[in-house]
């Protein structure tokens, strides 16, 4: 935590933290991450951020220039593609993509990916093979004026229905993000 607010606090870089959601870590398989030492697990932590203030708007240009280079190290190196606005990231062993916005004001920038970045340099390059992705589930989404087939022909209600549309989902953060979203809170109440 010191080397992450020294990076925020005490240069003009800032710093960019990718925090895995929950159910990245519970879908760790193999490898294990209890098996890691300390130095490994501190490399592990600091590969999980980047010695600059990077927007959402600063991935494309990252696309074009290789493998970055984290807090833990040139050798501990991510290579991020911009998909159609959508951010990839792929660490050699795992392959995931910002899946939200956490915090992101100068000088520190924090994003939710959907699993667990694990480095070459700890892991080695015997990758295992990636399961099949599942095939993508059909769009037959109505419009979003057009009435659900529940309210066609009863006229108005006055209870109101829930909202299934995506604009109106409630984030869900789980124990890791609060935990970390605590910890820079306070810190940037103090800055």
């Amino acid at each position: 935590m010191d080397t992450f607010q020294n990076q925020a606090n005490s240069t003009d870089q800032g710093i960019t933290i990718f925090v895995p959601k929950d159910s990245a870590f519970k879908a760790l398989k193999k490898p294990s991450l209890s098996n890691l030492t300390n130095d490994q697990l501190k490399s592990l932590i600091l590969f999980h951020a980047m010695p600059k203030f990077y927007s959402l708007a600063d991935f494309n240009k990252l696309s074009t220039k290789g493998p970055v280079s984290t807090l833990a190290g040139s050798q501990y190196s991510l290579n991020f593609t911009d998909n159609s606005g959508t951010v990839h990231l792929d660490s050699g062993w795992s392959k995931t993509k910002v899946s939200s916005a956490v915090h992101s004001t100068d000088p520190v920038a924090i994003y939710q990916v959907d699993k667990v970045l694990l480095p070459e340099a700890i892991f080695g390059t015997d990758i295992p093979p990636m399961p099949p992705a599942p095939a993508p589930a059909p769009d037959i989404s109505p419009a979003a004026d057009a009435p659900s087939a529940e309210t066609k022909g009863k006229g108005s209600s006055s209870k109101a229905e829930p909202s299934t549309s995506s604009s109106h989902r409630i984030m869900n953060f789980g124990t890791w993000n609060q935990l970390l979203l605590a910890l820079f809170g306070g810190w940037v109440m103090f800055f």
